[in-house]
Order: C-alpha cells, then structure tokens, then sequence
C-alpha cells in the first residue's frame, strides 16, 4: 500500500492565498523582493515547522519552511536525510472517504 502523507497542516499555511510565485522564484533569484516577502510570512508561519518536515522529506525546489533549495540539501547532508520520491496517488493523501474539493492553498482570489 502506498505511504500515507498528511498534508492537512497546508490549510494553516501563512502562505495560503499568497503568489505561489513567492515560493518558487526563477533559479538565482533567490535575493528578489517577492522572495524576502515569502521569508518574511515563514518567519511566523504557524505550521513552518510541518512545512520544512515535508520539503527536508520530499522537495528539491522551491522555499519551504523559510529554507531555499540550497540550505535544505546542506541540512539534508547534514542530518543524513535522504529526499523521497513521491506517489502521486491521491489516495496516498487523502484519507478513505468521500472526495472534497479542497480550494488550492496558494491560490490568489480577489
């Protein structure tokens, strides 16, 4: 069976409604004004912890838990921490049960 992920802490994300594009700057833009603004909500992220968890486990790009790409593989080495592939089955997800939809957390709405 698949493993499960518990992704339900995203929900609390400071980020959630925020430019997805703040997480995920252009390679070597890492210093960008947007980016600073994404550091800054990390800073007091109520789930920021839950949020560097996932990306140590299963992200190579992208700001995750207030860390860049580069700072996570340093405390990846570190930690011997080894980046896991993931199953994109939903039902690796989502609890057994009726199917919600979710509104995307970092989706922008006016």
């Amino acid at each position: 069976m698949a493993e499960q992920h518990d992704l339900s802490w995203h929900q609390y994300g400071a980020c959630r409604g925020k430019p997805t594009a703040w997480w995920f700057p252009p390679r070597g833009s890492f210093e960008e004004t947007t980016t600073q603004s994404a550091l800054a909500l990390c800073d007091i992220c109520p789930v920021r912890q839950q949020c560097l968890a996932w990306g140590l486990a299963h992200e190579w790009i992208g700001i995750w838990g207030g860390t860049s790409e580069r700072e996570r593989k340093k405390l990846r080495r570190r930690a011997g921490i080894k980046l896991r592939s993931l199953d994109l089955d939903p039902r690796s997800v989502a609890p057994p049960g009726p199917v919600h939809e979710a509104p995307d957390p970092f989706e922008v709405t006016a």
